[in-house]
């Protein structure tokens, strides 16, 4: 297996297979949260308590409620949970080191995130989610990295140090997985990406844009493993 050595780096950019390693362990998926579990379904609401009886639905556990600790655990039950447009499903949820809480599919569910899930909390994992957008249109007329007039989401977009995104399957958005630099310390492994980006139409031509995994790295690690 080739790897590259990724210390400090102003940008790096990663187009679908990558394996890259740098300082600390690789993930070892042995090693979950168990702590406290609560429950989101597809028909939860902010007024549940979390549990099977009254869960919560996806947008509320994610702003992490008042029961949520680190190390615990958040069962998403099987459906499909649409993001309003032009709102990621954003995550605030703060774990502690050694006490991550764990956001996954609960028992073999299958679980589609129809729109971005934006990570902005450290010490948190998503593992096994199938993450697209329910809207296709791939064209913009705009001359611009950032059009308006495409509507999917980057499937992961990471802010927060102490990231883990595994196992995932990310397809349709408009790119992929980004982790930016002020989101150090993070682990990808074992994702499966494709068809993320969109076509521009300029001058006559058009222009590929978007990527399977965008990175950015100034300090810390980024481990980026197993990756197809």
């Amino acid at each position: 297996m080739k790897k590259l050595l990724l210390w400090t780096m102003p940008v790096l950019i990663v187009a679908v297979v990558a394996y890259v390693w740098a300082r600390g362990s690789r993930v070892d998926l042995g090693e979950m949260p168990t702590g406290t579990q609560f429950f989101v379904a597809a028909d939860g609401s902010a007024e549940g308590d979390g549990s099977l009886a009254r869960p919560w639905d996806f947008r509320t556990a994610l702003l992490q409620p008042p029961a949520v600790k680190p190390g615990d655990v958040i069962n998403v039950r099987a459906g499909t949970y649409l993001a309003t447009k032009n709102e990621y499903f954003h995550s605030k949820l703060i774990g502690a080191a050694g006490k991550p809480i764990l956001v996954q599919p609960f028992s073999g569910d299958h679980v589609i995130i129809a729109g971005g899930i934006e990570i902005d909390g450290s010490w948190v994992i998503f593992r096994d989610f199938e993450v697209t957008s329910d809207d296709l249109d791939r064209l913009s007329l705009q001359p611009t990295s950032f059009p308006t007039d495409v509507l999917q989401f980057v499937g992961f977009n990471v802010f927060a140090s102490n990231v883990k995104v595994i196992n995932n399957i990310v397809h349709d958005n408009s790119a992929g997985i980004d982790a930016w630099a002020e989101a150090p310390d993070n682990e990808f492994y074992g994702n499966l990406i494709y068809y993320n980006g969109w076509q521009q139409a300029l001058d006559g031509k058009m222009h590929g844009h978007g990527h399977g995994l965008y990175m950015q790295n100034i300090s810390g690690f980024k481990n980026i493993e197993d990756n197809i």
